[in-house]
């Protein structure tokens, strides 16, 4: 999971939330450049089909609103999240 690690993580310990926040905002640039970039040069596509929520319209580009919440929105500070629990200390 990547919600549940990161709400728990973000109750128990509020004030890491900046820490997240910063995290977050770092790594959806890198990971949104990525991903318009892969999705132009056509390194991966999303084929068209009733098993996506939605879909993000960019520059002529077309992907999962899915890929965007989880993956770029969410993994990263996700990522920290678990780093937290597991294995710092919550500073």
């Amino acid at each position: 999971g990547i919600l549940v690690p990161l709400l728990l993580t973000i109750f128990k310990f509020p004030h890491l939330f900046s820490k997240f926040v910063w995290v977050g905002l770092y790594f959806f640039y890198l990971t949104f450049v990525y991903e318009i970039t892969a999705l132009y040069l056509g390194w991966w596509y999303f084929p068209e089909g009733s098993e996506f929520i939605g879909w993000v319209n960019l520059m002529g580009l077309k992907f999962p609103l899915e890929e965007f919440g989880f993956w770029l929105v969410l993994c990263a500070m996700a990522t920290v999240a678990w780093y937290e629990y597991w294995d710092d200390d919550s500073k």
